[in-house]
């Protein structure tokens, strides 16, 4: 598979796309959700978004599709720092290097444009794949999270893992 992704601004009108490519049975951070994404729902926070000094959205695409999101959260331009969040939608483009790629131009966006001293990741403690993904991706361990976060019925400890800007090798 063709490992190129281009990222732009993540649109209002990208909602509908946006459903339509989640595969709801096998997407990990469905999970996350209160109630099922719906396109009303899902407009309703790309508008969110827009507005958001904080956040900043992108959406993944390959050969012409959106294939995921990935973006820049909980910004603090005071102290130069932002968590990243990324999903990719289906399995069909999971294993394939595409999350890679995406989170790479990410890690230039966040380091070039938003100009971050440091960008970090928030996953579970359990999520080994992912830590290891990051991990060769220039990601460092910084700390766990006891019983950071409540998810039906159950706290789930957190990792931390953070890149610096003087470190990243783009």
């Amino acid at each position: 598979m063709n490992k190129e992704v281009s990222l732009r601004m993540a649109r209002v009108e990208d909602a509908e796309s946006m459903i339509f490519a989640m595969d709801f049975s096998s997407l990990q951070n469905f999970s996350f959700f209160d109630k099922p994404p719906t396109i009303d729902r899902q407009r309703a926070y790309l508008e969110k978004l827009a507005h958001s000094t904080h956040d900043v959205l992108y959406v993944i695409c390959h050969e012409d599709r959106i294939i995921g999101t990935c973006g820049l959260h909980e910004i603090d331009r005071d102290n130069h720092n932002a968590r990243i969040g990324v999903m990719i939608f289906s399995p069909e483009f999971r294993g394939h290097g595409l999350g890679a790629a995406a989170i790479r131009k990410l890690l230039t966006v966040g380091f070039g444009t938003y100009q971050m001293h440091k960008l970090y990741f928030k996953v579970f403690a359990e999520n080994t794949i992912s830590c290891t993904k990051y991990a060769h991706l220039g990601f460092q361990f910084e700390a766990r999270l006891k019983e950071q976060y409540y998810l039906k019925g159950e706290y789930h400890d957190m990792v931390v893992m953070s890149v610096f800007a003087r470190e990243w090798k783009g």
